[in-house]
């Protein structure tokens, strides 16, 4: 499952003509999941947000991250 996302590369040029905020969970900082977000943070000089839990907490912390997510909607 992991072997095409190993190799993808982003379009960072049309990435930055977006508006994207990046997230990870903050208990998830050895998964590759998180270092592939915090390397395209840095790759396209943006914060990274920590969310709530793991690279799973929308399921395993709904409340918290709802609220968090809300937060980062907010106009």
């Amino acid at each position: 499952m992991a072997g095409p996302t190993v190799f993808y590369v982003p379009g960072t040029e049309a990435t930055r003509r977006v508006s994207v905020t990046l997230c990870a969970g903050s208990l998830s900082h050895h998964q590759m999941a998180r270092r592939a977000t915090q390397a395209l943070a840095e790759l396209l000089e943006l914060p990274l947000i920590d969310m709530p839990g793991n690279h799973l907490g929308a399921s395993a912390e709904q409340a918290v991250f709802a609220h968090v997510l809300g937060l980062l909607l907010e106009p």
